[in-house]
C-alpha cells in the first residue's frame, strides 16, 4: 500500500462523509436493530415453544420439586405468580397445593399441564410484548427513513442551490 499525499483532501473528506452519515443515520439503525431484536427475542421464545411440545411428543416430560426451605403451600404460591399470565390464557390452573405436595421428589407427575402453562406464559410475557415492540418499531424505522433531515442550510448544499439554474441544462 503506498503512502498517503498530504496534498489529497479525498481521505479526510472520505472520514468526515463517514461521520456525518454516522451521526445523521444513527437513530434510523437503532430503529432497525431495536426491531430485528424484537423480533428475534420473540422467534427464540417460539422456538421454546415449539421445542417443548415437540419433545413431548417422543419422550414424557416429569415435574417434580424438593426444597429444603418451601413447603408445598409456598411452592404453589411462587408458582401461581410465575405462571398467572400461563393460566389465563390457556385456561389451565396452576394445580392445587395437595397436587403440588404429590410432587414432591421422588414422586413426580406427567407434566403436561406445567407445559401448556409455561408455553402460555412464554406467549404472553415475551412473544406478544415483542412482537408488539417489533411493529411499533417498523412504524419509527419506516418514520425515520422518510424523515431524516438534510441540513439544506449548511455550504456544501448552498454551492450545490447557487448552480442551478431555471430552464434546461446544457
Amino acid at each position: 500500500m503506498g503512502r498517503r499525499d498530504p496534498a489529497d483532501p479525498l481521505p479526510d473528506a472520505l472520514t468526515e462523509l463517514a461521520a456525518d452519515w454516522t451521526a445523521q443515520a444513527a437513530p434510523l439503525y437503532a430503529a432497525r436493530a431495536a426491531r430485528i431484536l424484537h423480533l428475534a427475542a420473540a422467534a427464540l421464545a417460539l422456538g421454546l415453544i415449539v421445542g417443548l411440545y415437540l419433545r413431548g411428543i417422543a419422550f414424557e416430560y416429569r415435574a417434580a420439586w424438593e426444597s429444603t426451605f418451601l413447603d408445598a403451600s409456598t411452592v404453589r404460591t411462587v408458582l401461581a405468580f410465575a405462571y398467572a399470565p400461563g393460566a389465563w390464557v390457556t385456561g389451565t390452573p396452576v394445580p392445587a397445593v395437595a397436587q403440588i405436595e404429590a410432587m414432591r421428589a421422588p414422586a413426580s407427575v406427567n407434566a403436561s399441564p406445567w407445559l401448556h402453562l409455561i408455553a402460555g406464559t412464554l406467549v404472553v410475557v415475551v412473544v406478544a410484548p415483542r412482537v408488539l415492540l417489533a411493529i411499533g418499531n417498523g412504524w419509527l424505522e419506516r418514520w425515520r427513513a422518510t424523515h431524516m433531515a438534510v441540513p439544506l442550510d449548511q455550504p456544501y448544499f448552498r454551492r450545490l442551490v447557487r448552480g442551478l439554474q431555471d430552464g434546461p441544462v446544457a
